[in-house]
């Protein structure tokens, strides 16, 4: 049972990983987001309005380094996962 916990939780870390990582990707100074209100155009972040909202955040508050954010997560995930062979919960 816990094994398959592990590997879902790997599973859903992973993807969430990359959709942080295509948000980021995908930012656009004219979506918009925390630090301004966008052009009132469609919104070009492919993970729609809360994509645009994390990335440009993430930008505001960590310049380039934010791309590290979902390795970080991907790397979470596999932490969790490599714990599968010890039997204590």
């Amino acid at each position: 049972m816990t094994r398959s916990l592990r590997e879902g939780a790997l599973y859903l870390l992973g993807m969430l990983a990359v959709i942080l990582l295509v948000a980021l990707y995908t930012y656009h100074p004219d979506d918009p987001g925390f630090s301004h209100a966008g052009s009132g155009e469609r919104i070009r972040n492919t993970i729609s309005i809360a994509g645009a909202y994390f990335a440009d955040s993430a930008f505001l508050w960590f310049g380039r380094p934010a791309y590290l954010f979902p390795l970080m997560v991907f790397f979470a995930g596999y932490l969790v996962y490599r714990e599968r062979e010890n039997p204590e919960p």
